[in-house]
């Protein structure tokens, strides 16, 4: 199974639309979520908050959505592995990209999420084919991954392929 925001360029640029937002979206937006982290007349300053200012275990939490596909998300933005899970998700994307994330997990099912990335992360995969870590961590870098958890990380089930070749290992 393949994750929508996957398998089209959507990880490496903000979402696109079709249409500008009317009026009311835009409203609607504005009310509910304060992306950019700036105060409208009615909020004080207690109660202003963002997603940027959420931690990616928050958002994780929240939304209840796996915490590997935001990881893979940021990385494939150009944040640098590893990922620490209670880093703000606004010191590592910019604000279009925290938006882009928040359209992402409030419109995909996270349960088909979750199936789209491998149940063994890079450590258990080594072990399950008969190899070393390393080795295998090393083949998820000639195939072009990022491991944001390092050694921990749950591969998409669609890089798995890829990286047994690499490693000449036994199936999942």
């Amino acid at each position: 199974m393949s994750i929508p925001y996957f398998t089209s360029s959507l990880l490496s640029t903000p979402v696109q639309h079709d249409e500008e937002y009317d009026e009311d979206e835009e409203e609607y937006y504005d009310d509910n979520f304060d992306l950019w982290g700036e105060s409208s007349s009615t909020d004080t300053a207690s109660s202003t908050s963002s997603i940027a200012d959420s931690t990616l275990s928050d958002i994780a939490s929240d939304f209840h959505f796996p915490i590997d596909y935001l990881a893979h998300a940021v990385c494939s933005w150009g944040a640098d592995p590893p990922i620490d899970v209670e880093d703000r998700l606004g010191d590592l994307v910019n604000g279009e990209q925290c938006f882009a994330l928040l359209e992402a997990i409030t419109t995909l099912d996270p349960a088909e999420v979750d199936e789209a990335f491998c149940a063994l992360n890079v450590a258990e995969l080594s072990k399950s084919w008969g190899v070393e870590p390393g080795v295998v961590f090393e083949a998820c870098v000639r195939e072009g991954l990022e491991l944001p958890f390092g050694i921990r990380t749950r591969l998409k089930e669609e890089d798995v392929d890829g990286v047994q070749r690499w490693v000449g290992g036994g199936s999942t």
